[in-house]
């Protein structure tokens, strides 16, 4: 066996994996999608908040913003 398999398989025992949904990779694309569209230059000002509340929506379910 390879000496990187090796220290792998040391480590797969150690190193707690966290399980990666269905619903956080969505979250993510939808996240990825509005931000695209939050980069359009042709937005009219109230489409470009409204794409803004949706990303920060988004962001506070994935935890990466606390909720207000």
């Amino acid at each position: 066996m390879l000496p990187l398999l090796r220290r792998l398989e040391r480590l797969r025992g150690t190193i707690p994996m966290k399980r990666y949904t269905c619903t956080e990779y969505r979250l993510e694309m939808m996240l990825l999608g509005l931000t695209r569209k939050l980069n359009d230059t042709n937005l009219e000002p109230q489409d470009r908040e409204k794409l803004k509340q949706e990303i920060q929506e988004i962001e506070r379910q994935m935890g990466l913003q606390e909720e207000t």
